[in-house]
C-alpha cells in the first residue's frame, strides 16, 4: 500500500513503541529496547503488539497476556496509547 504521507504513520509507530514502554513502566532503555517492540497491522488493519525476548518477559514479569495499542495522527500530530492486560 502506497501512502500520500508516510510520515504520518511512521510518527504514530514511533509513538505506539513509547506508549508501550510507558505501559511497562521502563521507557525505552536497557530492559526494553527500541527494537523490543513492533507494531505492526493485524487482519483487520487493526494496529498489534510483537514483543521481543525481553518484552515477552517483562509481559509474563507483569502477569500480563498481551499488549493492545491504539494510534491517531493529524497533519501535525502522533499519539498512541497502550494497555497490558493481564489475566
Amino acid at each position: 500500500m502506497q501512502m500520500a504521507h508516510p510520515h504520518k504513520h511512521l510518527a504514530a509507530r514511533f509513538a505506539a513503541k513509547e506508549a508501550v514502554s510507558k505501559a511497562f513502566s521502563t521507557g525505552i532503555g536497557a530492559e526494553l529496547g527500541w527494537k523490543s517492540v513492533s507494531i505492526y497491522h493485524g487482519p483487520r488493519m487493526d494496529p498489534r503488539v510483537r514483543l521481543d525476548e525481553s518484552g515477552m518477559a517483562l509481559l509474563k514479569d507483569l502477569g500480563g497476556t498481551q499488549v493492545l495499542v491504539s494510534l491517531s495522527h493529524t497533519d501535525t500530530a502522533a499519539l498512541a496509547v497502550a494497555a497490558i492486560v493481564r489475566g
